[in-house]
């Protein structure tokens, strides 16, 4: 998903939860506030091109076993990942100093995006005849099961039941007044923000889980 640093900086009290949340904002909304500027110790510039290069990140992930991907199914998967992201909803919670560590509540509404994607596609394949079958390669089958993904947001929905992940913002080893989230809390973070189970090739009905206390970080900020 989200990787980032920031760079640290003197000046007022770090605030671990406007960090947090300008981390969210620029690499899920790209939307760049003063504060994650000033964080980062980048311009709108930078934040953009930081953006942009999750975004690949992301798709040669969700690529990395298969073989010859075009670079239309790529695109396709990035324009999933956008909609995805835009549409996540979060707000910070409390936020604790552990004598400088902190702890950071984000609360969380999982989006349901992936339900009913593969399995109509499945279907649909199934009920035609082997000649017909023979002319959708599985990239055309991939294409379309996304399509379905980005249909499904055209109508919102998520869980109505809130989820809180706590993540941990630290200081960086070595680096004075630099602060950063743990890439493993980050992708907690991340798979509390959204469903998956079908689009993982399980079809039970994970959109319910909890995640409270779940232990989490994101990427480095400055104090």
């Amino acid at each position: 998903m989200i990787s980032v640093t920031a760079c640290g900086q003197s000046g007022p009290a770090f605030d671990a939860g406007t960090y947090t949340k300008g981390c969210l904002d620029a690499f899920l909304k790209k939307t760049f506030s003063e504060e994650y500027l000033k964080y980062s110790d980048s311009t709108e510039d930078e934040a953009k091109q930081a953006y942009e290069d999750s975004l690949d990140a992301d798709v040669e992930a969700l690529i990395s076993e298969s073989d010859n991907v075009s670079t239309a199914l790529k695109k396709k998967y990035r324009d999933m990942f956008v909609q995805i992201y835009k549409n996540m909803k979060y707000e910070i919670g409390n936020v604790k100093d552990n004598k400088g560590t902190y702890s950071v509540t984000v609360k969380t509404h999982r989006l349901i995006v992936f339900k009913n994607t593969i399995g109509p596609v499945e279907d649909y394949y199934a009920s035609l005849s082997s000649k017909k079958q023979k002319k959708y390669t599985e990239e055309k089958l991939q294409m379309m099961i996304v399509d379905n993904v980005i249909n499904n947001m055209k109508t919102l929905e998520y869980d109505e039941t809130p989820l809180d992940v706590t993540i941990t913002v630290a200081p960086v080893e070595n680096k004075k007044d630099q602060y950063a989230i743990d890439s493993e809390d980050y992708q907690r973070l991340y798979a509390a923000m959204m469903d998956g189970s079908e689009w993982a090739g399980d079809d039970s009905d994970d959109s319910a889980e909890s995640t409270d206390s779940t232990e989490a970080t994101a990427p480095p900020a400055a104090n």
